[in-house]
Parts: C-alpha cells; structure tokens; sequence
C-alpha cells in the first residue's frame, strides 16, 4: 500500500500537527490519516523511553454547505415531478418522494456527525491509551502495556471485522470507521509496539524506521 501519492506531499504536511518533528511519519490509507509521532519531550538521544501516537480520522471532506446544496439539488427536481405526477392522480409518489428525501437527509447528518470522529492512541514504556473523540464530548481508555494485547476479529459473511486493545476484561474499539485493509494494517502497526499480552517490548529509535512503511 502506498505512503504518499506523488502530488498530494506538501498539502498532507499542511494537516500534521504543530507538535510533529521531522521524525514524525505521515500515512495515509485511502483518505484516513495516520500520524505516528516518535518523539517525546524532553528526549535525549540514547534514552530508551520513547512515545508513539498514532492518530485516527476518517474519510468525511464533505462541509455542511456541501451538504445543504447536494440536498436541495436532488429534493428540488424530486418534489417537482413527484408533484406533477400527484396532480394527474399518481397521488402515492409523493410520500414516496418524500421517505426518499428524508433517508438522503439522515444519510448526510450522519456523514456530517463522523467529521468530528478522532481516535488517538498513544503507546509508552507502561501504559497504552486510547482517546475518542466525536461530537458527544471525549472518552479515554488506558491500559497496562505489559498486559494489553491488540486482537483483530472477523471479517464474517458481510459484518466487517473489528480491531480491539483488551486488559483484564475491558476492552476498546479501534478505527471502526477504517476499512478491512486499514484496519488490518493498524493491527500490523499496534502488535508491534504493543506486544502480546504479557510481554511489553521496549520501544527504541528502530521502531520509528520500522513505522515507515508497511
């Protein structure tokens, strides 16, 4: 899979946070941006303590002004036919035409609400956290890194699979806006630094080289 497309360089740099250093790499699967940050503050070469962040954010450029035009393009033709044909006694399209706009409508509130969906992961020496955040507020998970293991369930008949950091009992969903393919790469990404349960590898400058790429 694919970095970077060759002309898309300088405008996918615009979005990596302030906080990103030259170390930091960029990903991007489809249109779903990953960033992966090797530094920490107050690093000093050679000290083994290090921290990976990656971020999570789904595919949703449409704006509301976007939606609100698409909207009115598809409901202003559908209500005018379906209203010439009630008029020549085709009554039962109207309510037709309209169920019809108003599935379009939730469809697009929907995709409107997934704009504010991010999912950061943080990984350290002892701990991995997982923070949601969506249009509801922000919601934090944190694990033990020696006892966290990443599992990746499924796909089964036509429900996508479904990638989880689990710790005694509890559990967390990770990238469940992401497809099969994105989500079996973070999994790839998260085994590494995470570790089996039981075992917390130590995270070194090598596993900055070994992010770039799948």
């Amino acid at each position: 899979m694919p970095l970077h497309r060759p002309g898309n360089t300088s405008r996918e740099r615009r979005g990596l946070p302030a906080a990103c250093s030259a170390q930091a790499v960029s990903l991007l699967l489809h249109a779903t941006l990953v960033t992966i940050d090797s530094r920490r503050e107050g690093y000093v070469a050679g000290d083994p303590l290090f921290t990976r962040s990656i971020q999570l954010c789904p595919n949703c450029s449409l704006s509301p002004r976007q939606a609100r035009l698409f909207f009115i393009s598809v409901a202003a033709p559908a209500l005018l036919f379906a209203t010439l044909f009630a008029r020549q006694g085709f009554w039962p399209v109207l309510p037709f035409a309209g169920l019809e706009l108003a599935v379009l409508g939730w469809a697009l509130w929907v995709t409107l609400l997934r704009r504010h969906l991010r999912q950061t992961l943080t990984i350290t020496d002892g701990e991995v956290s997982v923070i949601t955040r969506d249009a509801a507020g922000e919601r934090q998970m944190v694990f033990s890194r020696h006892w966290a293991r990443v599992t990746l369930r499924g796909p089964r008949g036509w429900l996508p699979s479904r990638l989880y950091v689990e710790s005694h009992g509890r559990s967390c969903e990770v990238g469940g806006f992401l497809t099969n393919a994105q989500r079996q790469a973070v999994f790839v990404r998260l085994a590494r630094l995470i570790g089996p349960g039981g075992s917390s590898p130590p995270l070194t400058a090598t596993d900055g080289a070994a992010e770039s790429g799948y």
